[in-house]
């Protein structure tokens, strides 16, 4: 039989011994160091028996997982203990019980061969059943079988208390491996292994102090799975050990920490009536190996409370605490953090099956569902396991109704555990998560940073502590990204703010603003579109934009727009003054959109301007007067299709009066700050740029004093960017940087330096990105120091593209001089 059914016996354990030898010392011991344990054991402590095995000490045998056999020099004396030992190995073979022999005070290879003392024993039985030769060779054959096992000779440990602890430990290990591990791998801990291993290796680590080690995520990503499945493994390492669950939830009730320490130290001393002198329990304490699980601690004050300090531990103590709050690890001292990280896909494929299908794959047919199911769940535990339970044994229409649905709707099992760690945050983080959750996802943070800054929200802090609570995360090229889970939580928390969607204080689905701004559904009366700062028209038969705003004067906390059917062929000028916050203006898809007004470059805030797909837009307005030293990161995309501009040779020149502004703009040193960049329209690299190449690498020859003649202010680069929408998603984006490579005459080490780092969205045809970077004190300084000579650039687009129809088409680099430099630029 399987050893995953082993843990639906009755009995972890059945001890098996001779009375007379060990009932009052050995025998009693173990038992006691076992149910300290909490380890179900069966012994059997009758004083007379008859000449057969009884039936309840058979059924005893069978229903136990373990069983342990002390053999003592009058063990063999015994039929009753021999009937029992060739029971128990029946059940070693039928049942694939674990068998464990303790060899107290005999030899192993007596007990083998019935020689010595323990023979002299088998000698006196064999002299009563020397007629039975059958029954005699099955106790022999019996011996000797148990014997050959894995055990423990008492010889070899002196002390009968250090023996006892060691046995009592071995089984607790056994019982947690092998016994109901097993089980619990084949249905929840899918993908847990490596982790729990990772963790070991962590906790193994040499401290002079209590080693502390934080587990820290998201909600329902895990942490407390892969904290017990480590705590259940390592647990028997120690000479005591408690978990203590759900820190957060019992806290919160009446005296809900002090009994949360009364339960630490009974579990760690093994005392259930626990004095109630704290200080005499922590000085016992302080002489024990421990191991402590803190799970779901939300607040630095509940560790306080529950132990006080870790100076109470010895060093070879290990500490876990999981949380959703970093912060409150970095309270703790906590030197280590291990983040979760949500489920590979095939593990997570694995989980959901086991709950969906009560199998390791789906079923034939599901396997699209399925993948839907994935995709949202985004490799979270608790998603996946809420999600298959809800949808096991429903029919295929039952499946595609609840996965649309849940496009709209956050499951409400899942919400509730999400929704915890935002209801910690005060209201002005509350409103940057919304916002987030809302508008920003893969947003340059720096952007996002500007945009609440104006709202009073203090984003330093408060994008510091999403952080910390794992709400969001700021990647490696500075794009705040959030998990689409959580997401979800943030616009389900907007949408129960009211059933209107006109009550409701953020609206990005296109069909919710197309009914309030088109139906004028239930606006407040004291919105204002002057507080309007990010304003985003996607669309795909738009017909009419500003004059279709009929409301516009009641829009205030509507911060992010997308809708159809509101975009005019030619916006009405008037709306542009009402819009004078506008920070980032989005018409992308707006295939009616014809012409823009000149009066919308003149917003001080706009900085972004996203006319992608816009495939009727054929006149753009005199924008050589836009002074470009209130914005350098201004950002235009767009003109995009055949559609836009008929003839192509009018998108090269819309891009090129651009740049050429932008090139007199640098020639007079009018920026503000020390890098910037554009976007337009265009295939080809402007020709004043001195050095070009095809593709995305350029090499070029300087003198040695290139660094040390202090004429070279900046560089201005340029590259040619496209997508394929064969072999890129239209709603992707990218990190697009650009490297200064050099060579050096003393031994530095590498000085590649990235000069220029910003976000690209896909757009689907050939568009031109420009770009500046002045050095600073500290790039010359580095140069200087190292006779730095420039060998290269590299313009790189990340994550890689493995097409050669997209990214990096051509590139090209011109020098910024001082104005009084007989070089040209």
């Amino acid at each position: 039989m399987a050893s995953s059914s082993r843990n639906n016996k009755k009995y972890d354990v059945f001890v098996s011994f001779r009375g007379e030898d060990t009932r009052d010392n050995f025998s009693s011991h173990l038992y006691s160091a076992l149910s300290r344990q909490n380890i179900q054991t069966f012994i059997d402590d009758q004083l007379n028996r008859g000449d057969e095995i009884s039936e309840s000490l058979v059924n005893a045998i069978e229903a136990s997982a373990i069983s342990v056999i002390v053999f003592s020099e009058g063990y063999a004396s015994s039929r009753w203990c021999l009937d029992e030992l060739v029971k128990i190995l029946e059940c070693k073979k039928e049942y694939a019980q674990i068998v464990i022999p303790v060899f107290y005070r005999v030899d192993p290879s007596d007990v083998r061969n019935q020689t010595g003392s323990f023979g002299n024993s088998f000698s006196k039985l064999e002299e009563r059943f020397k007629e039975n030769s059958k029954k005699l060779q099955t106790w022999r054959n019996a011996l000797k079988e148990a014997a050959t096992l894995s055990g423990f000779p008492s010889q070899n440990i002196r002390l009968e208390s250090k023996l006892i602890n060691e046995i009592a430990n071995h089984i607790l290990k056994r019982l947690v491996d092998q016994v109901f591990r097993p089980n619990d791998n084949k249905n929840q801990l899918v993908g847990v292994e490596s982790r729990v291993e990772e963790i070991e290796s962590l906790l193994g680590a040499q401290s002079k102090d209590v080693y502390a080690l934080g587990i820290w995520g998201i909600g329902g990503i895990g942490k407390a799975t892969i904290a017990r499945a480590t705590f259940d493994k390592i647990s028997s390492d120690f000479e005591g050990s408690c978990f203590l669950e759900n820190v957060r939830e019992e806290s919160q009730k009446p005296g809900g920490l002090a009994c949360l320490r009364q339960k630490l130290l009974s579990n760690l001393l093994k005392d259930k009536n626990v004095s109630l002198d704290i200080g005499l329990n922590f000085r016992r304490l302080s002489r024990m190996k421990v191991l402590i699980v803190f799970d779901d601690v939300t607040c630095f004050s509940q560790l306080e409370s529950i132990i006080g300090s870790l100076d109470c531990l010895t060093p070879v103590s290990r500490i876990i605490i999981t949380t959703r709050n970093k912060q409150v690890l970095r309270n703790w001292g906590v030197r280590k953090i291990y983040e979760m990280e949500a489920l590979e896909y095939h593990h997570a494929l694995e989980l959901f099956s086991r709950h969906a299908f009560k199998q390791s794959h789906p079923d034939v047919g599901y396997e699209k569902f399925s993948s839907k199911v994935m995709k949202y769940a985004q490799g979270v535990p608790l998603a996946l396991k809420v999600l298959g339970c809800f949808l096991y044994e429903r029919e295929k229409e039952v499946w595609e109704s609840a996965i649309n649905k849940l496009q709209r709707i956050l499951h409400p099992s899942i919400l509730e555990v999400l929704k915890i760690s935002y209801d910690s945050l005060d209201d002005k983080e509350k409103n940057i998560f919304l916002d987030v959750a809302c508008f920003f996802q893969g947003e340059n943070v720096n952007l996002v940073m500007k945009f609440h800054d104006a709202s009073g929200f203090y984003p330093e802090i408060g994008i510091s502590i999403l952080v910390d609570k794992s709400l969001i995360a700021i990647g490696s090229y500075n794009q705040i990204r959030m998990h689409d889970l959580l997401q979800e939580l943030g616009r389900e928390i907007v949408r129960q703010e009211s059933i209107n969607p006109g009550n409701r204080s953020r609206l990005w689905h296109h069909e919710d603003i197309y009914e309030v701004l088109t139906y004028n559904t239930s606006l407040p009366s004291n919105l204002s579109a002057e507080k309007l700062v990010l304003l985003e028209v996607p669309g795909s038969s738009i017909e009419q934009l500003w004059d279709g705003v009929k409301h516009y004067s009641k829009l205030n906390q509507i911060i992010h727009v997308a809708c159809k059917k509101l975009i005019a062929k030619t916006p009405n000028p008037t709306l542009m003054p009402h819009l004078n916050k506008l920070v980032i203006l989005i018409l992308r898809g707006s295939k009616s959109l014809k012409s823009l007004p000149a009066e919308i470059f003149n917003l001080e805030c706009l900085t972004e301007l996203d006319l992608s797909d816009c495939s009727k837009l054929k006149r753009l307005p005199e924008i050589l007067s836009v002074s470009f030293d209130q914005s350098n990161n201004f950002n235009l995309k767009g003109h995009c299709t055949a559609g836009i501009v008929n003839d192509a040779l009018r998108i090269q020149h819309i891009g090129h009066l651009l740049a050429v502004r932008w090139k007199e703009m640098l020639e007079k040193g009018d920026f503000s700050m020390d890098k910037g960049h554009i976007l337009l329209p265009g295939n080809e690299i402007p020709k004043w740029f001195k050095f070009q190449s095809v593709g995305s690498f350029i090499t070029w020859e300087m003198p040695p004093d290139f660094f040390n003649n202090s004429r070279v202010q900046g560089i201005v680069f340029s590259a040619i960017l496209a997508f394929s929408d064969r072999h890129v998603d239209c709603g992707r984006w990218f990190s697009f940087s650009f490297e200064l490579k050099v060579k050096t005459t003393k031994d530095c080490g590498p000085l590649d330096t990235r000069l220029f780092q910003s976000r690209v969205n896909y757009v689907e045809s050939y568009h031109l990105h420009l770009g500046y970077y002045m050095f600073c004190e500290e790039d010359f300084n580095g140069f200087w120091k190292c006779n730095c000579i420039p060998e290269a650039v590299h313009f790189n687009v990340f994550p890689p593209l493995e097409c050669q129809c997209c990214g990096v088409k051509k590139c090209g680099i011109h020098l910024l001089h001082t104005p009084d430099s007989t070089n040209s630029m």
